[in-house]
């Protein structure tokens, strides 16, 4: 993994059926970026990350740079989104025998330290797990 910290945050997304899931998002490398630059590594997960269990993510277009100091937005018929936490972290793929493809990220959001591995168990599934 990288010495630096890249920019990450953890968005709530709340649909117009009330339903809500967290949204991960990832940056590739410190940047800079453009706003409309779809940069950010997003998984979509049903807990927060340092949640300290095994949890499974769905592996989700890139979003848009612009996200990384979005605090809130409504984004009509697909809801509305609200920053939880912003930080940083450090990510990479890795080789995994048994997975595809895996990642390891290390990061802290909103004062919460995490540790993670994910792997693919299909394109758009993935199971993440803690580390420490």
């Amino acid at each position: 993994m990288s010495a630096h910290d890249w920019p990450a945050v953890l968005h709530r997304h709340t649909l117009l059926d009330s339903s809500w899931h967290y949204d991960l998002m990832l940056a590739p490398d410190a940047g800079p970026f453009d706003d409309d630059d779809r940069v950010l590594t997003t998984f979509r997960l049903a807990v927060e990350p340092w949640c300290g269990q095994a949890f499974d993510a769905e592996h989700i277009d890139p979003h848009r740079a612009a996200y990384l100091h979005l605090e809130a937005r409504d984004l009509g018929a697909r809801g509305r989104v609200e920053l939880v936490a912003r930080g940083a972290a450090r990510w990479a793929f890795v080789d995994v025998p048994s997975a595809a493809k895996a990642i390891d990220v290390d990061g802290t959001l909103g004062g919460h330290a995490f540790q993670l591995r994910g792997t693919e168990r299909t394109d758009r599934s993935w199971a993440f797990e803690p580390l420490s």
